[in-house]
């Protein structure tokens, strides 16, 4: 009897864990704090997996932040000044 009684307790412990588990899942989903731990979870995985897909991903982050932009009308640079 003892060895039904345990399993029951085992098994009652198991699911208040996992449904205490499930609450905090819902509440860090409808907070919007779960999306920075994945996206760095991601990017740990990405780094580690995914090398050149991390390097091509940098490289294009780079020259868009090396590309001309163009003149704003009026603030002398361009064709006329």
């Amino acid at each position: 009897m003892t060895d039904i009684a345990m399993l029951t307790a085992l098994e009652l412990a198991l699911v208040l864990v996992l449904g205490s588990l499930t609450l905090l899942a819902r509440n860090a989903r409808r907070r919007g704090v779960a999306g920075r731990a994945f996206a760095a979870a991601m990017a740990a995985d990405d780094e580690g997996f995914h090398g050149t897909a991390l390097d091509a991903f940098v490289e294009v982050a780079a020259a868009e932040e090396r590309a001309e932009r163009p003149p704003v009308l009026g603030s002398g640079e361009g064709l006329c000044a």
